[in-house]
């Protein structure tokens, strides 16, 4: 699956904000080529230096037999556009510019096709209805603690998390919007893991390149 690796110097045009950036955005010196980019798009990221969740998180998803493509990706969100993200991150559900999530991350854009702007627009507002909302530490401590056991489900019943992690409210945003459920284990009770949203085929992979930012 195409993807940004922040390590790559390569650029293809420039990049010219069109408000103030981060300092620390400026000396990286590239950005994404996000006029391609639409609301509703899934935004996936790796760090390069991941915490120690980050990891727990990698690991979780690799022991649970995700290919490493799949299992290396920690968090998502979804564009809204104008620069800007709705991801559930602790404390709370936010909106965050793009401007800060870009440096020392692995970037990939996934999104459904031949939906309507009526749909992107509808996904891009169901996240934004869930402002404030908690981040799902619950669930996270128990995809945590299932670790190799997640795929195994114990009932078929649907549960309803009490919170949301990241790639829970991407999923859930597009499942109000289109009727679609993005994990490869549906009905299943388990939450929806950046890895799901990296390997469903429900989503397809958007071409991603670097933009050189003027000095």
């Amino acid at each position: 699956m195409p993807y940004l690796d922040p390590g790559d110097r390569n650029t293809t045009g420039e990049f010219h904000p069109k408000s103030p950036i981060p300092p620390a955005l400026r000396a990286f010196g590239r950005y994404p080529n996000t006029d391609e980019w639409l609301p509703g798009d899934i935004i996936l990221f790796s760090d390069t230096q991941p915490g120690l969740v980050s990891r727990m998180i990698q690991k979780v998803q690799a022991d649970c037999g995700y290919a490493p493509a799949h299992a290396m990706w920690q968090h998502a969100a979804i564009y809204i556009g104008n620069e800007h993200l709705c991801e559930a991150v602790w404390p709370r559900i936010r909106v965050h510019p793009l401007f800060d999530a870009v440096q020392g991350r692995y970037i990939c854009v996934r999104r459904m096709a031949q939906l309507s702007s009526e749909q992107r627009f509808g996904i891009a507002i169901s996240c934004l209805t869930k402002l404030g909302g908690q981040y799902g530490w619950p669930e996270l401590l128990r995809i945590l603690v299932e670790r190799g056991r997640m795929w195994r489900s114990r009932s078929t019943v649907n549960r309803r998390p009490i919170s949301l992690i990241c790639s829970q409210h991407c999923a859930a945003a597009y499942a109000s919007v289109t009727g679609t459920v993005l994990s490869i284990h549906a009905g299943l009770e388990r939450a929806t893991t950046p890895a799901d949203l990296a390997l469903t085929t429900q989503l397809i992979d958007i071409p991603v390149c670097w933009r050189r930012i003027p000095s």
